[in-house]
């Protein structure tokens, strides 16, 4: 009975003392000029007052296509990120990928990404710097979350005395692309 009692105290201890991550993704991803180039973007942040060590950030693109033996397959794309980890992620990452030759989805419009059922899978994984146990977490965008000539509002505004704040309200916020920057308030 005592080795029973020990044995199930455990492993409730282990269930409720796991790290997890609690990391927030935007709505939508945006396809946006950024550095002269089409870029595809999404928003990560961190919503634990931890920071991730070591976080390691994947993206793999899944179009349908038809093979020559007439067969629906999803096949998978790396898409290749400007930056694919961060040394400790204490807030927010702004992930991008470079839409050039070598991409999956150059050429393609948001028709083309309906057509091909398009989706993007999204990870992360690193080590919960408290515990230094894995954390990971996951999130899936569809096709009819890619939003194409849009950008995401500015998060960081300057105050007059020369610091700046980070208005975390503006995390999920998309405006066109014609819209000047001028004119959208963080």
């Amino acid at each position: 009975g005592l080795i029973v009692t020990a044995l199930a105290t455990g492993l409730v201890f282990t269930k409720f003392a796991r790290a997890t991550a609690r990391v927030a993704f935007t709505t939508d991803m945006v396809i946006t000029t950024h550095e002269g180039k089409p870029t595809l973007m999404f928003r990560l942040g961190n919503r634990r007052s931890n920071t991730i060590v070591d976080a390691q950030l994947r993206a793999i693109a899944s179009l349908t296509r038809v093979t020559p033996e007439g067969e629906t397959f999803y096949k998978m794309h790396d898409l290749r990120l400007v930056r694919d980890r961060m040394a400790g992620m204490r807030r927010g990452w702004a992930a991008m990928h470079v839409i050039d030759e070598t991409s999956p989805l150059h050429g393609l419009d948001s028709e083309a990404l309906a057509k091909h059922e398009a989706e993007i899978e999204i990870s992360l994984i690193g080590l919960d710097d408290a515990t230094m146990q894995t954390v990971y977490s996951q999130h899936v965008y569809t096709d009819d979350h890619i939003k194409f000539g849009h950008r995401f509002a500015d998060t960081i505004r300057p105050l007059p005395g020369g610091d700046m704040i980070l208005d975390l309200t503006q995390f999920d916020v998309t405006v066109p692309d014609s819209v000047p920057r001028d004119s959208v308030a963080a």
